[in-house]
């Protein structure tokens, strides 16, 4: 069989329905983790200190509820954004050949993308996501294996 030749405009279009799907798809995850979570609130210091007061015991106490808070939500977020990029990429080896390669690289560039930014951002040391990650690289090398092959 011939293999089919692709024009230059073929590639352009490609790699625009690539980055189409990967700005829209990392966004959007990000955005479903922060709606899920929230985000902190910092009001240590609408609080009016005066001049001269020298205990500020409160102002720590308030400063460390705030610190606990934004890392709790920080870590529910690392755990929001690996879930949906491993169940994306499970359901891509699954799914894969019903889904056309273009749609499926790109659900897997933006999965992957939202891997590498999520463990930049938060460098968790927690084994839930030491966890995760190792099961999301572990998918990737599947998919990327699965690809190959065909």
């Amino acid at each position: 069989m011939a293999q089919q030749k692709t024009s230059g405009f073929d590639l352009v279009k490609n790699i625009g329905y690539i980055l189409v799907i990967v700005l829209i798809f990392s966004p959007l995850t990000f955005l479903i983790s922060n709606t899920i979570t929230g985000t902190a609130t910092n009001d240590c210091y609408t609080r009016v200190v005066k001049f001269n007061e020298t205990d500020n015991s409160e102002q720590i106490a308030c400063e460390q509820a705030y610190q606990e808070q934004r890392s709790s939500i920080e870590q529910q977020q690392f755990l929001i954004v690996s879930i949906i990029s491993i169940v994306t990429i499970v359901l891509l080896l699954f799914l894969g050949s019903k889904i056309h390669n273009i749609i499926s690289y790109s659900l897997f560039f933006a999965g992957s993308l939202n891997t590498i930014i999520i463990v930049m951002k938060n460098s968790s040391s927690s084994l839930l996501a030491a966890s995760l990650g190792t099961i999301l690289f572990v998918l990737v090398l599947f998919f990327i294996n699965k690809h190959i092959k065909h």
